[in-house]
């Protein structure tokens, strides 16, 4: 017979569990709602309002800056819930900061540093990112694996560059690797074949914008990647895109 401490113990358990599930479950990002807005808020809203905090000097031509290329991959790809982020720590790894990051890199030489290797291996067990709640590994798009290979090339340093171009904002050049790092980072998010809706190709995000929908969530209301919002760099870029047609440039 169950005693009331152990009745009461089991309870908390149950909410507990049932709260975490609640939570990792990522937020519906639909196109079937016109207005375009989260529930509530009324008419589409116009973005020209909307400000952003950028810095407009330069960084230096050529450089790969960790905090601002380097680690994005590594959170949306790597430091993700049940594998390298700080909460599930698979196989003790935690890939979420530099220190953690810069053990297993060797600079100026990404031939012996571990975290490249198993992103250009050709051994499928081993293999990294793995696609979450599998154990199927699958490989970065080239560029950014590029990113990372002239990163530690450069002596894999912790250098940072919050500088924003605002005139350059090609599709393939510049928003589409945002949403590939921000945004389509696996089926639970909206990688290829997600149930959320899918944003790796023009015609995906178009879809979105057309229905009002990365105006809305992304750049005004910014509860869009629910785990944080873009940088404001980002984001105007986004809109500058969309302002200038949102052409497939």
């Amino acid at each position: 017979m169950l005693t009331k401490s152990r009745i009461i113990h089991s309870v908390v358990a149950l909410i507990t569990i049932m709260v975490i599930t609640i939570s990792c479950v990522h937020e519906p990002f639909p196109l079937t709602n016109e207005s375009g807005n989260p529930p509530g808020s009324g008419e589409p809203v116009s973005t020209d309002t909307v400000t952003f905090n950028i810095n407009t000097s330069s960084c230096e031509k050529g450089t790969v800056y960790f905090n601002t290329q380097i680690l994005p991959i590594f959170i949306s790809n790597c430091a993700i819930s049940g594998c390298h982020d700080a909460g599930s720590a698979k196989e003790g790894v935690v890939l979420t900061n530099y220190q953690n990051i810069s053990k297993r890199i060797e600079p100026g030489d990404p031939n012996n540093s571990k975290y490249y290797r198993v992103l250009v291996t050709n051994s499928s067990e081993d293999l990294m990112p793995r696609k979450p709640g599998t154990e199927r590994g699958y490989s970065l798009p080239a560029d950014q694996i590029n990113l990372i290979k002239t990163w530690i090339l450069q002596g894999a340093k912790n250098n940072f560059c919050d500088a924003c171009d605002t005139t350059n904002y090609a599709f393939n050049a510049i928003i589409l690797p945002i949403f590939e790092l921000n945004c389509a980072t696996s089926t639970a998010c909206h990688g290829s074949g997600s149930h959320n809706g899918a944003m790796t190709t023009f015609n995906q995000i178009t879809s979105y914008v057309n229905a009002n929908k990365i105006q809305t969530r992304v750049i005004v209301y910014k509860d869009m990647p629910p785990a944080s919002p873009l940088s404001d760099c980002d984001r105007l870029l986004i809109k500058n895109w969309i302002d200038d047609g949102a052409l497939n440039n």
